[in-house]
């Protein structure tokens, strides 16, 4: 997997370096940011053949090659619009830059113009939530609301902003208030295929009706997770490490006031 730090170069990097970078990084483009990790220019394999039919030498600085206007994205990008946007521009690559400018990821076009698309996603949406109550007496968990959106429409926003398109719900409890709700998907950017569950099958039990219907590697996730995760990053991890599965977790600390004993049979230990 390509870490984004391996094209990022110092200001002071030389040409040999910056070819070093591209090379290395298989986009043609390297990146260039100060001392506080912030974009300052942008480098091509181009920039550089025309600098050294110019009479550059290798060893001249980046500097005085590189584009120091360079285009980039905010975290709050959507895969389809960087894809417009670097067709347009001819861009292997862009840089994602957080609010201070600082470069936090490198999107290479191979990725978004293929992966998302060809993904498909499987929600969990069939549960009873029963903790809840009465708030799921008229309707299933995942069309509770937040900030004035059902908890699903959340979900399918995000999956949609990093490009996935083919999307698979799981439903069971009220199924027809998320159908009638989301329809086939059309109108959120999306096309939306039911697998009704004849029975409730448990966690993860819907994944074995997508037995036929899905023969590529997919993204899960539950009808109730609220995430501004990015998705197509932690794609792109499973995929260039070619693992069988990847999940994602939040670490969560929990204080216990009363001590915690560490036992071995009957045995205290600590």
């Amino acid at each position: 997997m390509l870490n984004f730090a391996e094209i990022v170069l110092k200001k002071d990097a030389t040409i040999i370096q910056a070819l070093v970078a591209i090379d290395r990084g298989s986009c043609k483009t390297a990146f260039v940011a100060d001392s506080d990790g912030k974009l300052a220019a942008a480098v091509t394999d181009g920039d550089i053949r025309r600098a050294l039919i110019r009479g550059a030498e290798l060893s001249a600085p980046i500097e005085g090659v590189a584009n120091s206007s360079p285009i980039s994205v905010n975290q709050d990008y959507r895969c389809a619009r960087v894809r417009e946007l670097m067709q347009a521009n001819l861009m292997n690559a862009v840089p994602v830059v957080d609010g201070r400018g600082r470069i936090i990821d490198v999107l290479r076009l191979n990725y978004l113009v293929v992966e998302a698309n060809q993904t498909p996603v499987v929600i969990m949406a069939g549960g009873l939530g029963r903790r809840l109550g009465a708030l799921v007496e008229d309707i299933p968990k995942p069309m509770l609301k937040v900030a004035g959106e059902p908890i699903l429409q959340h979900i399918i926003g995000n999956l949609t902003r990093f490009g996935f398109a083919n999307i698979f719900l799981s439903i069971n409890y009220k199924s027809n208030v998320i159908e009638n709700y989301f329809g086939d998907g059309s109108n959120f950017g999306c096309n939306i295929q039911y697998i009704r569950e004849s029975k409730r099958l448990g966690t993860g039990g819907s994944i074995r009706l997508c037995e036929g219907l899905i023969r590529t590697d997919f993204l899960v996730i539950n009808g109730d997770i609220l995430t501004k995760a990015n998705l197509m990053k932690m794609l792109r991890f499973h995929v260039d490490n070619r693992f069988d599965m990847t999940v994602g977790t939040v670490n969560h600390t929990v204080n216990v006031d009363y001590g915690v004993l560490e036992v071995e049979g009957d045995t205290i230990r600590a």
